[in-house]
């Protein structure tokens, strides 16, 4: 009875470190996106604003392209227009800033 017992609390244990390193990246994480530089954009005539971070998350994109130096942002609004429909565009950042979804 004296092992289950134990055996459960290292469980435990084990589970609250694991839950704890879990958040602890998150936290980082927010730490890191919060001093990233933002940036705007106009997708299909709806603003977004998300860090330049986020958007270069993922390796060899249309966003690492845009983001080169190689187009400007409109020098009125200072958001970088995207001719496409927004309401997908949602998800396209959820899934820079989170893996998924």
């Amino acid at each position: 009875e004296l092992t289950r017992i134990q055996d459960s609390a290292q469980q435990q244990l084990e589970e609250f470190k694991q839950n704890k390193a879990d958040r602890e990246l998150k936290v980082k994480k927010c730490a890191d996106v919060s001093t990233s530089k933002q940036i705007k954009l106009d997708i299909g005539g709806t603003l977004f604003k998300t860090t330049e971070e986020t958007l270069l998350s993922q390796k060899d994109t249309f966003f690492t392209a845009m983001l080169s130096g190689s187009w400007e942002p409109d020098p009125d609004t200072g958001a970088y227009f995207i001719d496409r429909n927004a309401d997908k565009f949602g998800s396209i950042l959820e899934y820079l800033r989170n893996g998924e979804v």
